[in-house]
């Protein structure tokens, strides 16, 4: 298929750093224009593409089909948004070892994948995409709500900025692992939690609006804490004012007092 010019969602040219209008395969430049309207919907402004179809040396040829693009790395949210949208996607930051700069990778499954398509294998396998076959390491982020074609990924985002009403918390959950941390998932997005005790508290917090737990149990400092991985899985910004230091001793206490109610029970 023969590569068509990428725009944004305004109709504007996406220019390379050498003013060259940026080009790629016609499916993934008509994603691109829905994928760039969901972020300006967001809040978050146009996407700033670094590459669509091109040959840099450290793409190792996946963006040569012209199905592979690159952006400036947002948020963890705006990476799930693209997950959403049935891409497979990943953030290539310092903390998880990428070291030539941090941006985000990612592609669509559109028949035009030639030279990619091992990455979208990786990607519902759960590795990250580089490396022999892709599976060099880990995904360092969850999988979408539910698996979509490219199609069907526009048509979700399109549906996502039709919606005028949200609720206050997007439905937040927690997905944990072994260790006691995982991700605070809401519809919007999800964030890696950062430690135990912030898993405890978003614990706390959610059972406490599901009345699992009175919410008067909620100790002073956690809502902040709610409020801060809120924001971030909905790639918004805290509005609230940080409230009191949060006292893990009695955090600990409070857990411990709730498990033996329970067990009561």
């Amino acid at each position: 298929m023969p590569f068509v010019p990428v725009t944004y969602s305004d109709g504007a040219p996406v220019l390379s750093s050498t003013g060259s209008q940026r080009v790629a395969c016609a499916h993934l430049a008509e994603w691109l224009v829905t994928l760039d309207a969901l972020n300006v919907a967001r809040g978050r402004g146009h996407v700033t593409f670094f590459q669509t179809m091109g040959g840099a040396d450290a793409s190792a040829g996946t963006h040569t089909c012209g199905s592979a693009w690159d952006m400036k790395y947002i948020s963890d949210a705006a990476v799930m948004d693209a997950r959403e949208m049935g891409a497979a996607v990943w953030p290539r930051l310092a903390k998880y070892g990428w070291t030539t700069g941090d941006h985000v990778h990612g592609l669509i499954a559109c028949g035009d994948n030639g030279c990619n398509a091992y990455q979208y294998a990786a990607y519902w396998l759960g590795y990250n995409g580089l490396g022999l076959s892709g599976v060099a390491a880990g995904d360092p982020l969850p999988k979408p709500s539910a698996r979509r074609t490219w199609r069907e990924g526009i048509a979700w985002a399109q549906a996502q900025m039709n919606t005028t009403t949200t609720t206050e918390d997007d439905m937040p959950r927690l997905r944990l692992d072994t260790q006691g941390t995982g991700w605070f998932l809401t519809d919007r997005g999800a964030v890696t939690i950062d430690t135990t005790d912030d898993a405890k508290i978003l614990r706390r917090v959610l059972d406490a609006k599901d009345y699992l737990v009175a919410e008067d149990r909620v100790l002073p400092g956690e809502i902040a804490v709610y409020q801060k991985y809120l924001a971030r899985a909905n790639g918004t910004t805290v509005t609230t004012t940080a409230g009191a230091a949060i006292d893990y001793a009695a955090l600990a206490k409070a857990v411990n007092d709730d498990a033996a109610k329970r067990m009561e029970n």
